[in-house]
């Protein structure tokens, strides 16, 4: 489902349970601003912690607001395993162009081997 069908859903999901976008936002524990966002369709891929934490405020169920954003909620999330600097990583992923992403796809397939490589020795250095 495209993000602006799930912010649709959203919108019309917490009009009908007669919230605002700050009061679904304080009643979930998320910022309103994150809310706003998703509403807006700006957030193209929302986090499963923030849509199961929306879930019971909504009076949906987790599957139903996963298959809504366009997830499956038997994938396997690794929110919990990734560090402060790794989201912020991933946050910044998710604000490039899609031409850009496609470039840090390649190369992050490739990363292994063009990180663990020897060095040529007879290559010019790029750095002193």
């Amino acid at each position: 489902m495209k993000t602006t069908a799930f912010a649709g859903w959203l919108a019309l999901t917490r009009e009908r349970r007669g919230f605002s976008q700050n009061q679904l936002a304080l009643a979930a524990g998320v910022d309103p601003s994150t809310v706003n966002k998703l509403e807006a369709g700006l957030i193209d891929l929302p986090r499963k912690s923030t849509l199961r934490k929306l879930a019971p405020h909504l009076h949906v169920e987790e599957a139903d607001i996963f298959r809504a954003a366009g997830l499956r909620s038997e994938t396997p999330t690794i929110e919990r395993e990734l560090s402060e600097e790794e989201w912020e990583l991933v946050e910044l992923y998710r604000g490039v162009s899609s031409d850009r992403r496609e470039l840090y796809r390649r190369l992050m397939a490739n990363a292994v081997e063009i990180f663990d490589r020897e060095p040529d020795p007879s290559a010019v250095p790029l750095v002193d």
